[in-house]
């Protein structure tokens, strides 16, 4: 009776550039996470874990937070009647209809809420 341990192949090992050049492919419009990893001989989860990590090394290292961004409106005649806003994030819809004196209360209570 043999009682040798059954061998397992050895572990391999990726070096940081091949694992960002991979990451890179993943993140080009249009690809398909599955095939890629295929493709290359990597198990799809551990892709998908080398993906969360770069995401979230790279949401550290530049985080971009929420600002609005100023813009330069050309004069023209005076705007009249109400205003109407829309914002759409994720799940999350805003609509918003108020005159225009009401547009700096409006843009303050709208910068808390998406904070």
């Amino acid at each position: 009776m043999d009682t040798t341990p059954p061998a397992h192949p050895a572990r391999r090992r990726s070096t940081a550039s091949f694992r960002a050049q991979i990451i890179e492919f993943c993140s080009k419009p249009g690809a398909n996470i599955p095939d890629i990893a295929q493709a290359h001989g990597i198990r799809l989860e551990l892709l998908r874990r080398w993906i969360r990590k770069h995401r979230a090394a790279s949401a550290g290292a530049h985080p971009t937070p929420l600002s609005f961004l100023p813009i330069q409106l050309a004069p023209g005649p005076a705007a009249t009647g109400p205003i109407h806003i829309e914002i759409r994030r994720g799940d999350t819809h805003i609509n918003i209809h108020c005159p225009i004196s009401a547009i700096p209360a409006t843009t303050d209570w709208l910068r808390e809420c998406l904070k």
